[in-house]
């Protein structure tokens, strides 16, 4: 079980820059443009709805643009896919510039897929007589088939760790068991995660982005209208954060389940407390192991992305558990708070 859980938590937390569904698409666009080796005609994208609800409002790190559409444009230009939900770690002035004419000679078509799979992209790049198609499943980084010119590159036909039967029999009580027994070794590299995601989070309170939710908790927290306690410190760390990573921070956070706002919802609530009972690493390590786990438990049955938030449903859970762990709580406890967070939801 142990071998499990730590391949589960290597294989689900893992760093992003920007919002997921975009990035993704960057992504998707990318390795058709890696392999295609020279710049498209014209681009077209086939999305879920999910990916298209998730992905229309949000901003692409280092373009101060909205939506799928340059998302799309920038991957198609940029390639380097080997740097995964990172690729837009190297957009310049000159590439975005590039990007914004492919949009304006409409080169680049978004449309929406008719089809079961939640998370669901698929590319076309073209190139005169040439054609490179790209589909990512399941999960974000997930490129499952490669085609170019009718020549099958790559198919993966195997179903990914987060719907098999193994899967779904990792029980809350094994989750617990294993937090609070690993080797802290094997479980410190997730520290990692909580400095990257207190660093977008102070991104957040010192300028201004979208509607400075956790910038404005401290504030008020200053002025006396706020009590400076837990509750609201907690607030305001993962406010700051997903105001910053929504608003096009140029940031990476290390994700949860498949989501960058689930990976601040993980780990800055539990941060925040952590800090303020000024718990020892290690105690951070374990508690940051149980909400990663608990919050993927729940998304195996949630599905990697969903018409509710998975931030309230499944993160928002998992950081409950892991907060009671630093607050002395055991496995009764732990499934009492899960109890009382699945009622509120």
């Amino acid at each position: 079980m142990d071998t499990h859980c730590l391949t589960i938590l290597k294989s689900e937390v893992k760093p992003a820059l920007g919002c997921t569904e975009p990035v993704a698409v960057a992504l998707c666009c990318g390795r058709a443009k890696d392999e295609l080796n020279d710049i498209p005609d014209k681009v077209e994208v086939f999305v879920s709805k999910n990916v298209l609800k998730n992905g229309m409002g949000v901003y692409v790190p280092n373009t101060d643009m909205v939506g799928l559409d340059i998302a799309a444009a920038v991957g198609s230009l940029i390639g380097n896919s080997h740097k995964g939900l990172n690729i837009l770690e190297d957009v310049d002035d000159k590439l975005l510039l590039e990007a914004k004419n492919f949009l304006k000679n409409d080169k680049i078509k978004i449309f929406l897929k008719e089809t079961k799979d939640k998370l669901y992209i698929e590319s076309i790049l073209y190139k005169g007589d040439s054609y490179v198609k790209v589909i990512i499943k399941d999960k974000h980084d997930r490129i499952i088939y490669v085609e170019r010119n009718g020549n099958v590159i790559v198919k993966d036909e195997i179903e990914e760790i987060a719907v098999s039967s193994k899967s779904h029999r990792l029980s809350i009580k094994e989750i617990y068991e294993f937090a609070t027994s690993v080797n802290f070794e094997e479980i410190a590299f997730l520290l990692e995660g909580v400095e990257m995601n207190k660093k977008i989070a102070q991104e957040g309170l010192d300028k201004n982005y979208g509607l400075n939710v956790g910038k404005n908790i401290i504030q008020n927290i200053k002025k006396g209208i706020l009590s400076d306690d837990i509750h609201n410190f907690a607030m305001a760390l993962t406010a700051a954060g997903a105001d910053a990573r929504m608003s096009g921070a140029t940031l990476p956070v290390m994700s949860s389940a498949g989501s960058g706002n689930q990976g601040l919802t993980a780990i800055l609530p539990v941060v925040a407390v952590s800090e303020k009972l000024n718990c020892s690493k290690e105690k951070l390590a374990r508690a940051i192991a149980i909400r990663h786990l608990i919050t993927y438990h729940i998304k195996t049955h949630l599905g990697r992305l969903s018409p509710v938030c998975g931030c309230g449903v499944a993160a928002g859970i998992g950081a409950s558990c892991a907060i009671t762990y630093l607050l002395g709580g055991a496995y009764d406890n732990i499934t009492k708070a899960i109890k009382n967070m699945v009622a509120g939801c």
